[in-house]
């Protein structure tokens, strides 16, 4: 350890590196420039990432959405084209058929209805979801409480709504929690205001127990939708293959018809975004790295012509008793210490750069609505781009070394 730390060595190691401070400037570029890339593809990678992903915020994305369609193969002497309407009793038939099931939530889609909250109106979309749906989907409450059973089972008229009708609704210091508004003339209770701050999120909505949703609308006991949550044992494609199985053995489908049960797997949809997103990590890996090499490259030639400069001097070492490891060690030192602060400068340039982002990005209005945000790299990264630079330092620094101990010392003190 004291030999490393020896003070004559690493003397002759800056020696070396000032003699000719342009070369060894322009030398180092081609590594700083390398490591620069890296962080800034990985970076930009990450911000996709990020952004892309943050729609998912608060989704339970091993899930899978159920929706009645249209049959498109005759079977068991029903034609084709027959609608398929599931039901209330569908809920209970699935929890108790399928295992892995965490949460199983029905609901409507959005449609446009008319609030009034006094002498205030407008149009919002009107939906009916259950008690499952706030652990399911991303509504975060910010005042009151979301649909509980109790509303579910009784078909209370309450309504939880979202932010933005608050605003259009209620004057600014006005607590909407207990008071009352219409919607399409009908009566609710406010207990519960939400916020959705998801990319596709309408905090201009109301939200009613989807059983009361059902009567208001004639709906009878039909479910639109159901939307189903695995376990962390199962899969939200292993749940969606039984569930369309078992749904289509109860309404007499074909076992193939694709059409008479539709809708989203999210598991399988978020699964290959991650892939996707691997992909590019890897491709911005292989571009940074291949950029990095042509820098070593660069200095491995050099260190080349280092030692064709410098063939006298190590011919003189050597004749006065320096062993060819010292050579080598001398060498290698040289070039690893070149492309470190080379490395050094590319990352704390770069590391500037994505600090520069953010703040740029932090001061854009809707910065939600992105699709590209927080572009950082991990400690992690930079390790092994300092790995990856300590051992192409060892490589570019070894083969010239290699050159230079081949070279006999009589040979070299000769050399003009």
């Amino acid at each position: 350890m004291s030999r490393f730390f020896d003070r004559d060595r690493w003397g002759e190691v800056l020696q070396a590196l000032y003699a000719k401070p342009m070369r060894t400037i322009i030398t180092a570029f081609g590594v700083c420039w390398g490591i620069f890339i890296l962080v800034l593809l990985l970076s930009a990678s990450n911000g996709l990432e990020n952004g892309v992903k943050k729609g998912f915020d608060g989704v339970a994305v091993n899930s899978i959405v159920v929706l009645g369609g249209n049959t498109s193969m005759p079977y068991k002497g029903y034609k084709e084209g027959r609608r398929i309407q599931m039901k209330n009793e569908d809920v209970a038939f699935l929890r108790n058929s399928i295992q892995g099931i965490k949460y199983l939530s029905t609901g409507s889609w959005g449609e446009m209805g008319s609030v009034q909250k006094g002498a205030e109106k407008g149009e919002y979309s009107i939906k009916g979801e259950s008690p499952n749906a706030i652990k399911q989907l991303p509504y975060k409450m910010v005042k009151g409480r979301f649909i509980n059973q109790n509303d579910f089972d009784e078909r209370t008229k309450i309504a939880v709504v979202g932010v933005d009708l608050v605003k259009e609704l209620f004057s600014f210091d006005e607590d909407p929690i207990g008071q009352f508004i219409t919607i399409n003339n009908v009566g609710f209770h406010i207990v519960g205001v939400y916020t959705d701050n998801t990319r596709w999120g309408n905090k201009r909505t109301v939200l009613m127990p989807f059983s009361t949703y059902q009567q208001i609308h004639n709906l009878g006991d039909s479910v639109p939708s159901m939307f189903i949550t695995a376990d962390d044992s199962h899969t939200g494609t292993e749940i969606e293959t039984e569930a369309q199985k078992l749904l289509k053995k109860k309404y007499n489908v074909h076992p193939d018809d694709e059409n008479a049960f539709w809708g989203w797997n999210l598991y399988e949809f978020y699964k290959q975004t991650s892939d996707l997103f691997n992909v590019l990590a890897l491709v911005s890996y292989f571009v940074g790295i291949l950029i990095l090499l042509s820098g070593i490259i660069g200095i491995t030639n050099i260190m080349l012509i280092v030692v064709k400069e410098r063939t006298k001097e190590i011919g003189i070492r050597r004749a006065i008793g320096a062993t060819p490891k010292a050579i080598v060690v001398q060498l290698m030192t040289e070039s690893i210490v070149l492309t470190l602060l080379a490395g050094m400068v590319g990352v704390i340039v770069s590391t500037g750069v994505v600090v520069l982002v953010n703040q740029i990005l932090d001061t854009i209005p809707d910065k939600e609505d992105l699709f590209f945000t927080n572009p950082t790299v991990n400690v992690g990264t930079i390790g092994v781009a300092f790995f990856i630079l300590v051992t192409s330092g060892l490589i570019a620094g070894y083969i010239p070394a290699r050159t230079a101990i081949k070279i006999k010392p009589i040979d070299a003190l000769r050399d003009e």
